[in-house]
């Protein structure tokens, strides 16, 4: 079991990968890694039947497989995963990435006035600013890519426009 392709996808370069959540997450997860390996399955944990006229073609197109799973029925095999299909047969993979989906953090922010997308994550400026004065947003309210260097580099440059903000005579916060 894996977590992250973005930090470890390259250990699965041309190896047989499985990517196993709801449909539209996994979908999305599979497209990524489709640039780690050509033999890549979707395991959808809610059936592989409500694949949409957009993503379908797609899907399809990359040479990405989706099958319908059991949920839960992941097992180890060796060094290997193995799991158990809607129809009763079971696949083997060398790797298999979850795609649960998530939901943001963001209603704090969004509750003191701040604006969100429609995945909704708040939006910001280019120095983490919100909409809402002094209201500063980083790490998994901001994107998707849910990783603590990701959330480092947001409050790195959210700090520097707080600190040159403070610093500015002109905004009347210096003591």
């Amino acid at each position: 079991m894996r977590l992250c392709p973005i930090c470890d996808g390259y250990e699965v370069i041309d190896k047989r990968v499985a990517v196993m959540g709801p449909l539209k997450e996994a979908v999305k997860k599979a497209s990524f890694m489709r640039t780690y390996t050509r033999d890549l399955t979707v395991l959808a944990t809610d059936g592989a039947s409500r694949m949409d006229e957009c993503s379908g073609p797609l899907i399809r197109e990359a040479g990405i497989r989706v099958e319908a799973c059991i949920p839960n029925s992941l097992r180890p095999l060796g060094e290997h995963a193995v799991v158990l299909l809607s129809g009763g047969a079971t696949s083997t993979f060398d790797a298999v990435y979850p795609a649960m989906g998530c939901r943001t953090g963001a209603k704090f922010g969004i509750d003191l006035g701040a604006t969100c997308d429609d995945l909704g994550y708040l939006i910001v400026d280019a120095h983490q600013r919100t909409v809402v004065p002094g209201l500063y947003a980083a790490g998994d309210v901001v994107n998707e890519i849910n990783q603590i260097a990701v959330a480092f580099g947001h409050a790195a440059i959210a700090a520097t426009d707080m600190h040159n903000h403070l610093a500015d005579p002109n905004h009347g916060f210096r003591h």
